[in-house]
């Protein structure tokens, strides 16, 4: 699953690590998703984060595992910042499924170009939906009855 975490979230999960932002930073840590960041999202992470040394770490930690896109084309929402729509070209370009945020222009977008915006709560839920459903399938849960025969999908 691919996700563009808005600045927001990541500012949010360091100031609260048991915060659903904090909650999204650790899931990526565990590999569960993978982020997606652009030159100008790398660059206004640079500017909130450089004043504290834990957010630096992060700062490092982003550069090195995040994946990079360069957008090809520069969108323009109506009624929503440059900076959101630097976050909506980094989601297109990175063919990320989800913008995590908090900022409530974005989210009231709901999509864009097939890029659903999602709260860091909402964003979780859909994480452990995923692990559920992928760990029903690794044990093998609704594909056989009681009696070994094929059921569900």
């Amino acid at each position: 699953m691919r996700a563009v975490v808005d600045t927001n979230v990541s500012f949010g999960a360091l100031m609260d690590p048991a915060s659903a932002p904090g909650r999204v930073l650790q899931a990526w840590r565990e590999q569960r998703f993978l982020s997606v960041v652009s030159p100008p999202l790398l660059a206004e992470l640079r500017g909130v984060l450089r004043w504290h040394k834990g957010l630096r770490r992060l700062l490092s930690e982003v550069e090195e595992k995040a994946e990079l896109v360069v957008p090809p084309r520069t969108v323009n929402v109506p009624n929503i910042s440059s900076g959101d729509n630097r976050v909506l070209e980094t989601a297109v370009a990175g063919a990320a499924g989800y913008v995590v945020t908090n900022d409530r222009a974005l989210l009231a977008l709901q999509e864009f170009e097939g890029v659903v915006m999602v709260t860091p709560s909402r964003f979780l839920r859909i994480l452990n939906a995923k692990a559920k459903s992928t760990n029903a399938d690794i044990a093998g849960h609704g594909t056989e009855d009681s009696e070994g025969r094929g059921v569900g999908p």
